[in-house]
């Protein structure tokens, strides 16, 4: 999605890939070079880092971490936990 602004255009997209899926940074780069103004992704790409608040990390959290970096893009992620494993009181 498209959303004009009084900054200009901005696209908006909304992601989910399935945790054992593998990140494919061509995807990322069809993602981010479809629009030539600012984009912002949304989603749940099931990448964990530390770097976004996960508590723990994976490949894909490792590739999406040096995408960002090589690209300067910002990742964000909740300050607060969203699964919380086993039987919590």
């Amino acid at each position: 999605v498209v959303i004009n602004s009084t900054g200009g255009p901005l696209c908006l997209t909304s992601v989910y890939k399935r945790p054992k899926q593998r990140l494919d940074i061509a995807d990322l780069d069809v993602l981010f070079s479809h629009h030539r103004g600012p984009t912002i992704l949304a989603g749940d790409l099931n990448c964990k880092h530390p770097s976004w608040n996960s508590r723990a990390w994976n490949g894909n959290g490792r590739i999406l971490r040096k995408y960002a970096d090589k690209n300067g893009l910002a990742v964000l992620g909740p300050a607060d936990p969203t699964h919380y494993p086993g039987d919590i009181r």
